[in-house]
């Protein structure tokens, strides 16, 4: 995670403006956020962005399940190509 030095984001507590390269950094990054010093508004957002990120993270989940099924089928049929070839 990289963090550059700002005065515009005064939730986050040591006054930086974090960037995240993955969702966990995204999230870790999030609850980092001092939420006592935000608006209503801001803390429905946050709420909002923490439920997404929760989503897109099982999706991604997910997506490595699909990717490891696709595999082991491909694996069989590359093996029921070469054993119906003989």
């Amino acid at each position: 995670m990289h963090r550059r030095p700002t005065s515009r984001l005064p939730f986050f507590p040591a006054k930086e403006e974090a960037v995240a390269d993955t969702i966990a950094e995204t999230v870790d990054l999030l609850y980092t956020i001092d939420q006592e010093k935000l608006t209503p508004d801001q803390q429905i957002a946050l709420g909002s962005a923490l439920a997404s990120l929760a989503q897109a993270e099982r999706l991604d989940q997910i997506n490595e399940r699909l990717r490891g099924i696709h595999q082991v089928l491909n694996a069989w049929a590359m093996k029921a190509t070469i054993e119906g070839g003989r």
